[in-house]
């Protein structure tokens, strides 16, 4: 899995945010809201990266979140 965050910090080492940014075709205050995680990567970013955002439902485990058997 491809973490858009993770890349985007990568790619930060050696430039500025806002030159990140303008790589990508948005705003610094965009690309910094993404980072602080006040905004979910999506368009541009993804573009960026050749990334798409997918989303999954899956059935629940049988066991709790602490990792014990659920009561019935």
């Amino acid at each position: 899995m491809h973490d858009p965050i993770e890349l985007l910090k990568t790619d930060l080492q050696g430039m500025t945010q806002q030159e990140l940014a303008r790589k990508i075709g948005i705003s610094a205050q965009q690309l910094c809201d993404v980072l602080r995680k006040h905004r979910k990567p999506r368009g541009r970013i993804l573009e960026y990266y050749g990334l798409e955002m997918r989303v999954a439902y899956l059935p629940k485990s049988s066991k709790g979140a602490n990792g014990k058997a659920k009561r019935s």
